[in-house]
């Protein structure tokens, strides 16, 4: 008998988990860009606006059974990219309409995204440094140490301080709310960003993905410390 038992639990284990559908977010949303945990067990959604009224970021507290809208866009066609969150609990979000000019809006929410506030705006707007001649595909953010990063397709006219392959990976600090900004001399655009080891042991460094044919992974090659301190006379606002 006691063979036979551990025989079924041996097969029991090796099945694969089962799937199961949670609650349905809302009827005629299209897509569902990132889901996150927060800090007291919610979940947080983020969607595309196709609602009414034009949310964009839901919260379920009962494992997805049931949702409800904790933040509206400006509109219709906007949509939340990507979801952020810190070890203090702080989460970051990316809301914009995917079209040429439209505005870059990122929120922030420090109760478990029950409620959210507008991250000000660096002196240049984020719609005119993440833009692209038709429109913006995907933002992706990244947080470090205190400052979010912001990564998303390269500049073009009217906005191209760097000239031709000009590119640009921007920084909000918390500690001083100022902005700041890498540049790069390449003009590959993309939404995936990352940080990760590198070559140097013990350190920290930034990947960005692109969206270039071949599907390419840049590595800033110092760490994230190194850079910062670079940089810190380099803030914009």
């Amino acid at each position: 008998i006691l063979t036979v038992c551990m025989l079924i639990a041996g097969l029991y284990a090796q099945q694969p988990p089962s799937w199961e559908m949670c609650g349905e977010i809302y009827p005629t949303i299209h897509r569902v860009y990132e889901i996150i945990e927060t800090s007291d067990g919610s979940i947080l959604a983020a969607t595309d606006a196709n609602a009414s009224p034009t949310a964009v970021i839901w919260k379920s507290t009962d494992g997805g059974q049931t949702w409800n809208y904790v933040l509206v866009a400006p509109g219709n066609y906007y949509k939340c990219y990507d979801l952020e969150i810190t070890p203090s609990g702080r989460i970051y979000a990316v809301v914009c309409w995917d079209y040429y000019g439209s505005d870059i809006l990122i929120y922030y929410s420090d109760d478990n995204g029950t409620n959210w506030s507008l991250l000000p705006q660096p002196r240049i707007p984020l719609k005119v440094i993440f833009t692209t001649w038709v429109q913006i595909n995907d933002i992706g953010l990244k947080y470090h140490n205190g400052k979010l990063y912001i990564w998303g397709p390269y500049n073009s006219p009217p906005y191209s301080p760097g000239g031709p392959g000009h590119a640009e990976c921007w920084f909000y600090d918390e500690n001083t709310s100022k902005w700041g900004k890498w540049d790069f001399p390449f003009s590959y655009k993309g939404s995936v960003i990352e940080k990760g080891p590198g070559p140097v042991s013990g350190n920290t460094y930034l990947y960005l993905g692109t969206g270039v044919y071949g599907g390419r992974v840049i590595r800033i090659n110092e760490p994230i410390g190194l850079l910062e301190r670079k940089n810190s006379n380099r803030e914009i606002k």
